[in-house]
C-alpha cells in the first residue's frame, strides 16, 4: 500500500510543474519503464539503424544494454523529479550520452552494428544534454518547483 500512495503523490507533485516539464515527465514515467519491460522481454525482432536484430544478437551486441540503461536513467530521473529529489536532474541530464558511453564499454564484437557512431550523432546527444542542464538547473520556475514541499510533504 506504501508504494502505491508514493506513487500517487508523486504524480499529484508533478501537477505543480511548469506546463512543458510536466508534460514530458508524466510521459517519461509511463513510457520509459514500459518500454524497458518491453526490451527486457524475448518478445520481438529489433531493428537498429535499418539492420534486423534478434533478441540474443541485441544483447551480446551491448545495443540492449545501451538502451536499458538510457531507459532506466530516463525512468528514475522523471520519478525522482516527481518525488522533488534535486540529484535526480542529474540523470536526466546524462541520459542522452549513457548510450554512448555503455557502448564505449563494450569491446568491437562482429556482432556489433559494422558502422561506427557517427561524431554528429555523439555531438547532438551532447547539445541535449546541455540543452537539458539549462532547463533542468537555470529555470526559475524548475527551481521553484523543487523548493516546494509538495502534496507528500
Amino acid at each position: 500500500m506504501v508504494t502505491t500512495e508514493r506513487v500517487a503523490t508523486y504524480w499529484k507533485n508533478t501537477k505543480s510543474m511548469p506546463f512543458l516539464l510536466r508534460m514530458l515527465c508524466q510521459g517519461a514515467m509511463v513510457a520509459a519503464p514500459v518500454l524497458l519491460v518491453i526490451l527486457l522481454l524475448p518478445i520481438t525482432e529489433w531493428e537498429i539503424n535499418g539492420r534486423p536484430m534478434a533478441y540474443a544478437e541485441l544483447w551480446s551486441s551491448g545495443q540492449g544494454v545501451a538502451i536499458a540503461a538510457f531507459l532506466a536513467f530516463v525512468s528514475v530521473g522523471a520519478w525522482g523529479l516527481a518525488a522533488r529529489t534535486r540529484a535526480s536532474r542529474w540523470l536526466l541530464v546524462s541520459s542522452p550520452l549513457a548510450p554512448y558511453i555503455v557502448l564505449a564499454l563494450f569491446p568491437a564484437s562482429p556482432t556489433l552494428l559494422s558502422e561506427p557512431i557517427a561524431v554528429s550523432v555523439i555531438v547532438s546527444a551532447a547539445l541535449t544534454a546541455a540543452a537539458f542542464y539549462v532547463c533542468l538547473f537555470h529555470l526559475r520556475s524548475v527551481r521553484e518547483y523543487l523548493d516546494n514541499k509538495g502534496v507528500g510533504a
